[in-house]
């Protein structure tokens, strides 16, 4: 079993932790409520405490990132993958929780930000970067469409994922272009992609499953 790579669990952490010096250059400027949620028209519908915002949430994106990594990398069937391949796949949530709290710290130091197409956009081009890779991930217990019939045969995995990074890379154009026509239009894609890129390839899975054991 590989070891735990501790450079990218460290450094990845930190950058999760990253906001909480943005949060605290800018400390006495912040409101006593931060925005913490939007609807789909970009208006805000959520607040939270200033302590929870600056430092809560990074350490809450920090915990996310060290289960994610712990979990993946302890997978007994890690060696599968190449550590370039899972590697790069780290960096999203950290790179998120930069995103996420730049623009909270915007918008309540009255900066004009358009939330809902920022944010939008960047879910269409994670969407996008999953797809990319989803057919290049081979059998595992932590990363992938982790279902019976995919873990339970190799040739199953292997098509049903080809067929995911189809939708999800595809989804994920879709949502992107549509981030920046309306965010009733981008609900709609982003509905239409739930649907099709995790029931299709449940689907998928099961029949192929039955048609390769049946011979």
């Amino acid at each position: 079993m590989k070891k735990i790579n501790h450079r990218i669990l460290i450094i990845s952490t930190l950058i999760c932790l990253a906001p909480i010096l943005i949060g605290l250059y800018f400390y006495n400027q912040l409101p006593d409520l931060m925005p913490s949620h939007w609807n789909i028209s970009g208006e805000i519908d959520g607040y939270l405490p200033k302590n929870i915002a600056v430092f809560g949430l990074p350490v809450f994106m920090a915990a996310i990132n060290f289960l994610v990594i712990v979990a993946t990398q302890l997978d007994p069937k890690r060696q599968s993958n190449p550590d370039k391949l899972v590697n790069k796949i780290y960096w999203l949530i950290p790179i998120l929780s930069v995103l996420l709290s730049v623009i909270t710290y915007r918008v309540a130091l009255n900066h004009d930000v358009d939330v809902a197409t920022t944010v939008v956009a960047f879910v269409g081009i994670i969407f996008m970067v999953i797809g990319n890779y989803l057919p290049k991930i081979k059998q595992n217990y932590t990363i992938g469409i982790k279902i019976p019939w995919t873990l339970n045969n190799e040739d199953v995995w292997f098509k049903t994922h080809r067929l995911a990074g189809t939708i999800w890379f595809a989804g994920g154009l879709v949502i992107f272009v549509c981030a920046f026509v309306s965010g009733f239009v981008a609900a709609i894609a982003l509905g239409a992609f739930i649907v099709a890129g995790v029931f299709v390839p449940t689907i998928y899975a099961y029949y192929t499953y039955k048609k390769i054991e049946g011979k």
